[in-house]
Order: C-alpha cells, then sequence, then structure tokens
C-alpha cells in the first residue's frame, strides 16, 4: 500500500486556538478499495500502532528523546480515531533537523500531523502522493529502527533546524478500523518503547472513549491497571497515566458487544476537501457490515462465487477477491454445493455444475482461486449468464446464493446498469430459479 506523503503548509495556528478534526472518518483515494455487488466483505487485520522517531541519523541511532506520550482515542463502533502526541527533546549536541517516523500499520490512515516548535503549531497536508521514504544518514536504518518502524511506516521531514536543547512536539491523527471476532472488538498500541530508548518518559497517558450502536457489555484495559473505567450500554470509557517510568508495556484493551444486537451496521464518511477526487460520484466512502446470528440454525446452501479478474482488478484488487473469495471456501459447511465463475473478457466457471463441498473439491477452489490474475475486459452480463442457469435444477428448499466480486463498470457484453439488472432478471424468470439472493 502507498502512504500518503506530509508536505508542510505555511498555516500557523496560535498557541491558545483548538485545532478540530471535523470529517471523522476521512481517508484518501489510496486506500485500497474493493467493491462488491450488494453485499460487502471486509478483512483487516490487528491495529499496531506506537510512539513515533525522531530521527537525526538512522544509521548511528542518533534520535531526540522522547519525553512524554499523549494518546487519546475514540471509538464510534469500530472505528478508531487516535490522536497521538509525543514531546521530544533535541539532546544531540548542536542545532540539526530530523524525520519524523511513524510505524503505522496497513490498514490505518493519516488525516492530520501537526508540530510545534516555541510557541507556533505548524500543519502538514496529507498528500495522495509516495512519500519520501529514505531516512537521515542514508540506507534504512539500523535493524532495532527497521524493527520498530514495521512494514509500512509513515515519515515527515521537518524543514526546520532545531535548536539544541530544544523541545519539539508532535501530533499525529489517523483512523483504523478495529478487529472484531464473536461480539469482541480489540484495540492494541505498543507502548513498547525499548527498541528506541532507554530512558524513562516524564509522563505517559492514554484515554479511550467508544460510543457504540450495539449494546456493550464489557471492556478491559488488559495490559495496565486503569485510573478509572466504567461503561454503560452505549458508551464506555478509561484512562491511564503514569510518570516517571520507561515505556516498555504495550497498552492492550477489548470491548465486548451484545450477542443479542446482530443485523447490519452501517458505517460512512464524507470527505469535502475537493483535492481528494476518488470517483465519479463524490468523494464518500462507506462499509456495511452483516451479522447474523452464530446460535441460529445453520441452513444448507448453494454458494456460486462471481470474481471479477479484469485488467482493473490488478493489484490489491485481486488479492483482496481471491482472500475474500479463500475465506469464503474455508468456511463453507458439510451439504453446502458451489462453484466459482470467474471473469473477464470471456467468461470460465471451476465446475461444470455446484459440486458437493468436501475436502477435495474445497483444495480444487483453492487452487483455482490462487491461480487467478487480472487482464482483459469486464463482462458482467456474460458472467451471471453462466451462473445464474446452474441454479435451475437446485432443491427449491436450499439457500441460492450468488456473491459477486467486482470494482467497477461493464465495458463488454451488456454495459448499462439497467440493461444487466434486466438480463439477470430474465435469466432468473427463464431459468425458473427461486430463492435467490445476490
Amino acid at each position: 500500500m502507498v502512504k500518503r506523503s506530509l508536505i508542510v503548509q505555511t498555516t500557523q495556528v496560535d498557541e491558545n486556538t483548538s485545532v478540530i478534526y471535523s470529517d471523522h472518518l476521512k481517508k484518501t483515494c489510496s486506500m485500497k478499495k474493493l467493491s462488491f455487488l450488494l453485499l460487502g466483505f471486509l478483512f483487516v487485520s490487528n491495529a499496531l500502532f506506537s510512539n513515533g522517531v525522531a530521527i537525526k541519523n538512522a544509521q548511528t541511532s542518533e534520535y531526540f528523546r522522547l519525553l512524554s506520550s499523549d494518546v487519546e482515542v475514540t471509538v464510534y463502533d469500530q472505528i478508531a480515531i487516535i490522536v497521538t502526541t509525543q514531546t521530544f527533546l533535541n539532546n544531540t549536541g548542536e542545532k540539526t533537523k530530523i524525520k519524523y517516523a511513524f510505524p503505522l500499520a496497513e490498514g490505518a490512515n493519516g488525516t492530520g500531523l501537526r508540530w510545534k516548535l516555541g510557541n507556533t503549531w505548524y500543519a502538514a497536508n496529507i498528500s495522495p502522493s509516495p512519500q519520501d521514504t529514505t531516512l537521515p544518514g542514508g540506507g534504512n536504518g539500523n535493524e532495532a529502527l527497521q524493527e520498530f518502524l514495521g512494514a509500512t511506516p509513515l515519515f515527515f521531514n521537518l524543514e526546520d533546524s532545531i535548536a539544541m536543547d530544544s523541545i519539539l512536539t508532535v501530533e499525529l491523527t489517523y483512523v483504523q478500523l478495529l478487529p472484531y471476532d464473536f461480539y469482541e472488538v480489540d484495540f492494541q498500541y505498543p507502548n513498547d518503547y525499548t527498541l528506541i530508548q532507554s530512558e524513562m518518559l516524564n509522563y505517559q497517558h492514554i484515554h479511550f472513549l467508544l460510543e457504540s450502536q450495539r449494546k456493550i457489555t464489557n471492556i478491559e484495559l488488559e495490559s495496565h491497571t486503569p485510573d478509572y473505567i466504567n461503561f454503560n450500554d452505549s458508551t464506555a470509557e478509561f484512562e491511564f497515566d503514569v510518570y516517571e517510568t520507561t515505556a516498555d508495556l504495550d497498552y492492550r484493551a477489548y470491548y465486548e458487544l451484545s450477542p443479542d444486537d446482530l443485523g447490519l451496521f452501517s458505517y460512512s464518511t464524507y470527505i469535502t476537501d475537493t483535492a481528494f477526487h476518488c470517483d465519479l460520484y463524490g468523494n464518500g466512502f462507506f462499509t456495511f457490515i452483516v451479522e447474523p446470528d452464530p446460535q441460529a440454525e445453520v441452513i444448507q446452501k448453494v454458494f456460486t462465487l462471481i470474481i471479477d479478474r479484469s485488467g482493473s482488478m490488478s493489484g490489491n484488487k485481486i488479492i483482496q477477491a481471491r482472500d475474500a473469495a479463500s475465506y469464503i471456501v474455508n468456511n463453507l459447511n458439510e451439504g453446502d454445493y458451489f462453484n466459482i465463475v470467474d471473469f473477464a473478457t470471456y467468461v470460465s466457471s471451476l465446475f461444470e455444475d455446484h459440486v458437493a463441498f468436501d475436502a477435495s473439491s474445497q483444495a480444487q477452489a483453492l487452487n483455482y482461486i490462487n491461480g487467478m490474475y487480472a487482464d482483459g475486459s469486464t463482462n458482467i452480463s456474460g458472467a451471471f449468464s453462466t451462473a445464474i442457469p446452474d441454479f435451475a435444477s437446485n432443491d427449491t428448499t436450499l439457500a441460492n446464493i450468488i456473491i459477486f466480486f467486482t470494482d467497477g463498470e461493464a465495458t463488454t457484453g451488456l454495459i448499462g446498469t439497467d440493461e444487466i439488472l434486466a438480463h439477470i432478471q430474465d435469466l432468473i424468470t427463464i431459468n425458473e430459479v427461486s430463492n435467490l439472493q445476490i
């Protein structure tokens, strides 16, 4: 994933002026996006965050000393907005420039960065262009720094030299969809700074605030003993601070949601900044999360996965599609039937008809999925012409399901949206397919 560049603006903010980030869920066009017709799946990795590093020379391990760390976390359902503020001391013995580096997790997205020298705040502009990943001193830094920063760090060059023994404050804001599994949502902030610094920090603080559409049943700060922790049905909160100690322990927390509050939950945002033109329809992003009752009776199903492998799916999109399809195949049940239809200019299918799910068909499907690559035009109508007739002879008591993975509009075959929808309805009628869900 390409990280965003941070470009210096000339804007200065008075010390007493508050900066409010009104677009809480702002994301940039460089985010990985994969659209699904009528039904969406979203897969996320664990959230990994940490304190940043003010680097003078990466090869010789010359960094500004970290004096304090303050973490403010606001969570809306599963969307975490983290504002992390670090205070550094230039203890290098000379006036110098530095590069700020932050171990941003893949999937997290920076929405704002500012820094303070003296009594003046300066703001950075996040750009979708590739960032400068070179480090002061050359190379990729020593092994400890590389391990600390991880695979997808965020970098920012401070243009001004910082006087010896002066204080630098950096504030970074970013968003992250927190991982969820069986009513539990996990939050982790690796606060362990020992790879960079052995000296004590003057102050460490984290404040966590949750607002949830679903009923909250529990919240815990596992890693530390909180100063306070409380929750009710819709909000939860904890806080922890400590003075004069090393930063050697990650923050780890989780909260639990009621298993009775299941259904469809939506998360959305709108980007008002006209610099980001992500598509023809506007600058908004949305996600729907569908969660059935896991205690409900498991019904037998007939699945067809339709996977777009046209040229526009190249890169991360085809990887996401393969991962999502593999996940579904790995979670089918005994008694299910399935097939895979994939398309670009031409349409192919794994089996001639739906087959029973077993170890053999599962292995064939996973191999077939892993062999997909992106190339060619987008023949959506042809894909449904192949997929829907396969349901004609099915047992009407089974649930017939098509899951369709695509990233864009048709470019061959039937192209218009209304034409495609009418074609799908005609196929359902002609083949007398009942109980079909797309």
